[in-house]
């Protein structure tokens, strides 16, 4: 590639990310890392210009240049301690948020973003609990989460904010699909070669999706169902022995075909009921029709950018929305 082309793509970069080391109780940058501990912390200094800049280092000085400044502090095992973001609430205080780790690396804990004075140079290292408790007027201040004890680390518990909230969690239970069983059985549902919604004569095979139960503070129970690409193939939402089933479904190369909501499963009727998307040669979306809807088509140029759209009140008037774009890649029309 033409140096001074790379060279121009460089310097039109909207986003710089300065690693930088800097020292909690100093606010100093300085030159080399050291080990972390509770009173030495070193973090990555994220600068984001809102103004036209001339390289890095105006962004590090007071000159006038606006931009959003981060400071995300490591634990030392690879995991983020705090992040901050300097000076961003109204009072021009920081926006911190604390987060903790297991001894598997697992999020732990996640304390509520709360706005703090800055002790020293704005961006240090804060204790913000305290701070997060008075700011809230409640103590349990931080989402918990506790995880199955295998080399898995599957999430089992999730707990909310809030005094209200104390000891009660959303749950999950990780399981299969069972015919045997009602509330694990899954409908099959194929995309024919011609690209119609084919319904199988039989359910999913025992253990052919993975499934995970949630259930809320309350007691509402939720079952997803995946297949062996991750994909979600049924959300089902349980009230008491009804179920309210929600089935995707995909063709050969992984595209989402169909959404087939509740009311598709009483009254199956895809132009009433259902989602319908198709897409081109290059998996890019073509066609998009909403239940009751009239479809929408969708056109690219070389650049894979969408410059054609039409819905169906357009396309009684034969009227077309359009998009135009600058050499970046912007929309400007």
């Amino acid at each position: 590639m033409n140096k001074k082309l790379l060279k121009g793509k460089i310097m039109n970069i909207k986003r710089i990310i300065v690693l930088v080391l800097i020292s909690a109780s100093s606010g100093l940058l300085c030159a080399q890392r050291k080990t972390v501990n509770m009173s030495d912390r070193y973090g990555i200094l994220t600068v984001t210009p809102l103004d036209k800049y001339t390289g890095a280092a105006s962004l590090l000085k007071t000159n006038g240049v606006r931009s959003l400044t981060d400071v995300s502090y490591g634990d030392g095992f690879g995991g983020v301690s705090q992040k901050i973001h300097v000076g961003i609430t109204p009072q021009g205080k920081d926006l911190t948020e604390s987060y903790e780790y297991n001894s598997l690396g697992n999020l732990q804990s996640r304390t509520l973003p709360v706005p703090v004075l800055s002790e020293g140079a704005s961006g240090n290292y804060k204790q913000i609990l305290k701070s997060a408790q008075e700011y809230y007027g409640h103590s349990n201040v931080c989402s918990r989460f506790a995880y199955e004890a295998s080399h898995r680390s599957l999430l089992l518990k999730e707990f909310g904010v809030g005094d209200e909230w104390t000891g009660k969690a959303v749950s999950k239970k990780y399981s299969c699909n069972l015919e045997s069983i009602p509330v694990q059985r899954c409908k099959r549902y194929l995309v024919s070669d011609g690209g119609e919604l084919v319904e199988s004569d039989s359910p999913y095979a025992d253990g052919s999706l993975r499934g995970i139960r949630s259930e809320d503070e309350d007691g509402n129970m939720h079952w997803e169902f995946y297949n062996s690409e991750n994909q979600l193939v049924l959300s089902r939402i349980l009230d008491g022995d009804t179920f309210f089933d929600t089935y995707f479904v995909y063709d050969e190369y992984g595209n989402l075909v169909f959404v087939l909501p509740p009311g598709y499963q009483d009254h199956p009727d895809l132009d009433l009921y259902a989602y319908i998307y198709r897409y081109d040669y290059l998996d890019r979306l073509v066609y998009k029709k909403l239940p009751g809807c009239a479809p929408s088509y969708l056109v690219y140029d070389a650049a894979h950018r969408l410059v054609f759209s039409q819905d169906g009140c357009q396309r009684n008037d034969s009227l077309w929305s359009f998009f135009v774009y600058d050499v970046y890649g912007r929309v400007v029309v």
